[in-house]
């Protein structure tokens, strides 16, 4: 066998390991899990979680019901025909870090770092990094998101009822 063989072949086996860690990688990763609601952060991580996978009615749960949404139904539909904008990612690649909350009283704060990964071709695969926040208020020691920069139907915080 000549020399080139052995490193051509030693470069396809190279890649074949490469693509076989990657894998096992990206199949030992823990699927993300809901958390106590004992925190506001982890309020803000069980809200995006459950846009997420889809259980809208456990993330109206964590919006204050001082709004003006009568039902799950209706927050889909907010969520469908009047935010797309605010909720384009959710069939996106994405990863968000949830920072802890910054407390003021019965206010708090959460940060939130969120990486969109963007398909290219082989060599061009991007990520595209932001942070946005959410505010959040507590009453009988449940915390309730209140606003948002993303994530969040702006029609929710006004009483005249534009969006429907």
């Amino acid at each position: 066998m000549r020399g080139t063989d052995k490193f051509l072949i030693g470069i396809a086996i190279g890649a074949l390991l490469l693509v076989v860690v990657t894998f096992v990688v990206v199949l030992l990763q823990p699927e993300p899990e809901f958390r106590p609601e004992a925190t506001a952060e982890d309020v803000v991580h069980n809200y995006l979680l459950a846009l997420q996978i889809g259980e809208y009615e456990r993330a109206l749960s964590y919006i204050n019901p001082k709004y003006p949404l009568e039902d799950v139904e209706e927050f889909v539909e907010d969520i469908n025909d009047n935010c797309q904008w605010d909720f384009r990612l959710l069939d996106r690649a994405i990863s968000q870090i949830v920072e802890p909350a910054q407390v003021t009283g019965k206010r708090a704060t959460v940060k939130v770092q969120q990486s969109v990964f963007l398909s290219g071709d082989l060599f061009d695969i991007g990520q595209q990094r932001y942070d946005f926040k959410m505010s959040l208020l507590t009453k009988d020691g449940k915390w309730k998101i209140v606003d948002g920069d993303e994530y969040w139907c702006y029609c929710w915080d006004e009483d005249d009822d534009w969006c429907r």
